[in-house]
């Protein structure tokens, strides 16, 4: 069966059969762009798209395609929740790695923007007593194994070898 063109980059689709018997639908360019859906339900998730993502995540339009934080493709899905019934989202393909997430149908909003960096002086005196328990602690061990060797008059550490 033949399928229009993607409506993010208006290249071919394509169906593949992965080993659990159920067809999907992808972009020919699939290792770039995120539709990706089951054949079964290709025209609701195609008038999604067409309707309520924005163009500014549409490269035909001008837009440009979202990368998780690790800077890979991700994939376009449609909610079937309660809450947001047929609203597009994007996520990252390594679900199990990475949490990113993005509604497809609104404007992202950058972090540094929307928060200005705060200088907490207690936290740079936590993060310098920290390095100073870490750098003594080898010296810590040293003086303990000597102490220790001392102590029993028999070494059963590697130092007298």
């Amino acid at each position: 069966m033949s399928y229009s063109k993607c409506g993010l980059c208006l290249k071919d689709l394509e169906v593949i059969n992965p080993a659990s018997g159920i067809p999907y639908i992808r972009c020919v360019d699939w290792k770039l762009c995120p539709f990706f859906c089951r054949e079964d339900s290709i025209h609701g998730y195609q008038q999604c798209l067409r309707d309520r993502v924005i163009p500014d995540y549409k490269v035909h339009e001008g837009g440009q395609l979202p990368y998780c934080i690790h800077m890979d493709v991700v994939t376009l899905k449609v909610s079937r929740s309660q809450k947001n019934p047929f609203r597009p989202y994007f996520t990252c393909r390594r679900k199990e790695m990475c949490r990113f997430f993005r509604w497809a149908d609104e404007l992202p909003v950058d972090v540094f923007q929307t928060q200005s960096p705060t200088y907490c002086p207690e936290e740079k005196v936590s993060l310098q007593v920290d390095m100073l328990q870490c750098l003594q602690r080898p010296k810590l061990q040293r003086q303990f194994i000597t102490g220790k060797v001392l102590e029993d008059g028999v070494s059963t550490t590697p130092l007298d070898i």
